[in-house]
């Protein structure tokens, strides 16, 4: 697996520019494990709202499929890294982690959504 300067055991850490070519292949997951209201005031176009900091997460993300390639962002960085863990020990294999989160998203010139 290729690491940039950032490691995450267990997760690719890509670019915007790498997990905006990657979104466009239609096999990959889109994970925002930020709260839903910060998910509500802004969020990459297709994700889905899985929050971190909810007792409910580990529940909710073992409603996914395990085998299909997930890319996991928050705002900074912090939080997606933290839940890379909870995805490694939910049976999840094919990981990816946005480096810098929305706001480096954003600094790169990529426009987000929201409700």
């Amino acid at each position: 697996m290729g690491c940039k300067d950032t490691k995450v055991e267990g997760a690719e850490v890509i670019s915007p520019k790498e997990a905006h070519t990657l979104l466009k292949t239609n096999n990959i997951l889109l994970i925002d494990v930020r709260t839903p209201e910060e998910f509500d005031s802004g969020h990459i176009e297709n994700a889905k709202n899985f929050d971190f900091k909810s007792n409910a997460f580990n529940e909710a993300i073992q409603t996914l499929e395990k085998e299909q390639p997930i890319i996991v962002y928050c705002r900074s960085g912090k939080r997606s890294t933290k839940s890379i863990k909870n995805f490694r020990e939910a049976g999840f294999t094919k990981l990816y982690m946005l480096k810098g989160g929305l706001l480096k998203w954003e600094d790169t010139g990529y426009k987000t959504t929201s409700k």
